[in-house]
């Protein structure tokens, strides 16, 4: 079944009722919740964690789901072992450097019980993509953010390609793996409309492989 470009929290809905039979019953990681959890009008078990003290503090004041514990973690943060049934990324690891991504895909797999799953919305390269804000630089596959005297790094924009070699080397079986050519991100952090020339979107479903 392909699944049709949707909302992120309603692609979450359609793996759980794909890959999971008792839903009551499973264990949701939700990663960089943001605002606002995914999973904030059902009634799942979920830990949904976001670095940003602010952001939690507004996902818990727009919660009516009360299975969700909120928590002002990172990633790295986590010290979970086969413990999750599912790792909802609604956008947390493109926001990693490189070396943080390989990390934090080892962190998701030492949480996931055997053949958890790991589910994810990521920006990919393509070959029309090209940044014509004046503040952002991208040095591949860095994409850099520059305000007065600063220049940070805010996204990792990789291909399709080294997203399925990634997942593979942090024991993963990749289950699902839909470019949306249609849809793209905004890459810059202030412009809301995305353009033909941002990064396009990636999900993948990936199963922790039993080594």
């Amino acid at each position: 079944m392909e699944l049709k470009y949707n909302r992120i929290d309603n692609y979450f809905s359609e793996v759980i009722s794909k890959y999971f039979k008792n839903i009551e019953e499973i264990q949701i990681l939700e990663i960089g919740c943001g605002e606002r959890s995914c999973f904030n009008d059902t009634e799942l078990n979920v830990i949904a964690i976001d670095k940003s003290e602010v952001k939690i503090q507004k996902a818990k004041s727009v919660n009516n789901n009360g299975m969700i514990s909120f928590l002002n973690y990172s990633i790295f943060d986590v010290e979970l072992e086969d413990d999750i049934d599912l790792v909802a990324d609604p956008h947390c690891l493109h926001c990693l450097t490189g070396e943080d991504i390989h990390s934090a895909l080892g962190i998701i797999n030492t949480a996931l019980k055997s053949n958890g799953i790991l589910a994810s919305e990521v920006m990919i390269s393509h070959s029309n993509m090209k940044f014509d804000d004046m503040d952002l630089l991208f040095d591949s596959p860095r994409l850099l953010y520059q305000h007065g005297n600063k220049v940070e790094q805010i996204r990792t924009i990789l291909s399709a390609n080294d997203w399925e070699e990634l997942l593979s080397e942090n024991g993963f079986k990749i289950e699902e793996f839909i470019v949306f050519e249609q849809f793209n991100f905004s890459a810059h952090p202030y412009r809301e409309q995305s353009l033909q020339t941002d990064p396009q979107v990636l999900r993948f479903i990936a199963k922790k492989s039993l080594q």
